[in-house]
């Protein structure tokens, strides 16, 4: 094997996964789904666990019911490099540069999947309004959080149920079969 950048990180599998040099043979759904379901949006500040595979999954599953499955399989991977970085919240996101590392990590993740280009502009939009749903569901004293809503968090209706970690792995790995499998064969 060439010399890799960086150093590597031990994922759930027992693979050895260099976040700054990705490549596709490092990718594994099951760690993706693994990460991302004990990894907590918001930086744990919801009541109860709500991890980011669920996140993805209630974005993806919105898409689907609309009967757009290609919106939905961007949906369902649009946080996967986070199993590699783990979940910044915007402020921070915003303030340090991991966004390269992500992008490097999403051109060798997307198209492992099949995804090619850029995330649409529809899963980016529907990105931000689910912090509506998510402020208004997912905090002690929703009120109080719902009038903290930024511009575009205007929430896309989906009911979220805060799973715990194996839960979501499961509901997250089963929208995987259903949108990258079955309906791909």
């Amino acid at each position: 094997m060439s010399e890799r950048s960086g150093d590597w990180q031990l994922m759930a599998s027992g693979r050895r996964v260099w976040p700054l040099d990705p490549r596709p043979e490092d990718i594994d759904i099951g760690d993706i789904a693994h990460h991302l379901s004990r990894i907590c949006r918001w930086n744990g500040a919801t009541r109860r666990h709500y991890s980011v595979a669920e996140h993805s999954y209630a974005l993806a599953l919105h898409f689907r019911l609309q009967g757009n499955l290609e919106l939905a399989r961007w949906a369902l991977l649009h946080d996967a490099a986070e199993a590699y970085t783990g979940d910044i919240v915007r402020p921070l996101k915003r303030a340090i540069d991991i966004g390269h590392i992500e992008r490097r990590l999403e051109r060798v993740i997307w198209p492992k999947f099949g995804l090619h280009g850029e995330l649409p502009r529809e899963v980016l939009r529907a990105d931000t309004a689910i912090l509506g749903d998510e402020r208004d569901q997912l905090f002690e004293d929703g009120g109080a959080h719902a009038a903290a809503k930024r511009a575009g968090e205007t929430g896309i209706g989906v009911a979220l149920w805060q799973l715990t970690a194996p839960e979501a792995k499961a509901f997250f790995l089963a929208e995987f079969s259903r949108l990258f499998l079955e309906t791909r064969s």
